[in-house]
């Protein structure tokens, strides 16, 4: 069992590093099948990105959807971000109407489409996949432009030392030279991700009772939503590497066979800290990993669907699933 890290489309590499502490792999959604982002692919290549796209009909509409809002936000959002022009309302079969320039993008959109498809009514899980697209570009432009503007401030710091004769015995670092440490945009509509990408999981055809989330809202949002919700443990130590890798992939390793056994095992049941045991020699890490149980809550009940919408699908997929129990890790950036 893989993993899955929700509710969002795009892993930053700061995320990618955070998640690679306590896991081997891990599996992301993707709205469609375009290319995923190039910073992602690398994660991809080398194992440590498992990509899932559970629908891919309509691929050619979406696209041109994309296409169009892309080209018409480069004209209209007046060099106010891309913030401006994401999606901020409304699930409509195009979710963007507002009373900015993007109000007619959408328009111009919407009515290109029924032009040419006449649909006869809202698509809610296309829409769904459209903010899902949107939401993945709004992220990895936000990221860049916060490691952009953290390299920037570095060497003017950097600079400023030198100047005052502070920084004599270091060269001058640069954005390549050091560790940049940015915030993700993950705050920006949570609660609208978590319902758009939970219209993408009750279309996977793959059990998963593990659930990771790098957001502290995601699991507010969840413990609000769903009673019960069990807190087991937080870790925040690995163990000391020792000339390899081993040690740390079997820790990591235990500690995915412990978080699916809680996911599968009937409530109540042991939930010793299993992922410590046999490693000795332990040291602080830079991350930590709180790891809960919704108890007798299975995830296709516990990603319920938006309670306003109807959706076409049903969950046949799950039903012979042996999860038992959902189990969510918060990874604190």
């Amino acid at each position: 069992m893989i993993p899955i890290y929700f509710p969002f489309t795009y892993v930053s590499q700061r995320a990618a590093a955070a998640l690679a502490t306590y896991f081997r792999r891990v599996t992301v959604y993707q709205a469609s099948a375009r290319q995923v982002p190039a910073d992602m692919r690398q994660l991809v290549e080398n194992g440590f990105l498992n990509v899932r796209v559970p629908v891919a009909t309509d691929q050619a509409k979406l696209d041109n959807v994309v296409k169009n809002f892309k080209n018409w936000a480069a004209l209209h959002h007046h060099n106010l971000g891309l913030k401006t022009s994401f999606p901020q309302s409304g699930m409509e079969p195009i979710p963007f109407f507002d009373d900015s320039a993007a109000s007619q993008i959408v328009a111009d959109i919407k009515s290109d489409l029924r032009r040419k498809t006449a649909p006869a009514g809202p698509d809610p899980l296309f829409s769904a996949r459209v903010f899902l697209e949107f939401a993945q570009e709004f992220d990895r432009q936000s990221y860049e432009a916060r490691q952009d503007l953290r390299a920037y401030e570095k060497r003017a710091e950097n600079f400023f030392k030198d100047i005052k004769g502070e920084n004599e015995d270091q060269i001058l670092k640069t954005p390549l030279g050091f560790e940049i440490i940015t915030s993700d945009p993950s705050e920006y509509m949570i609660s609208r991700r978590l319902d758009t990408w939970t219209y993408l999981y009750h279309l996977d055809s793959e059990s998963c009772g593990v659930f990771i989330t790098s957001n502290p809202a995601i699991v507010e949002l969840m413990t609000e939503k769903i009673a019960g919700t069990e807190k087991i443990y937080r870790l925040d130590t690995v163990p000391e590497l020792t000339g390899s890798a081993k040690s740390l992939q079997a820790w990591q390793d235990n500690l995915l066979a412990n978080m699916v056994r809680l996911a599968k095992s009937k409530w109540p049941t042991s939930t010793d800290e299993a992922a410590n045991a046999d490693f000795n020699k332990m040291v602080a890490s830079k991350t930590a990993l709180t790891v809960y149980v919704l108890p007798d809550m299975p995830p296709q009940a516990c990603f319920t669907k938006p309670i306003s919408k109807k959706f076409s699908q049903p969950d046949r997929q799950h039903r012979k699933s042996p999860i038992r129990n959902t189990v969510i890790g918060l990874i604190e950036l």
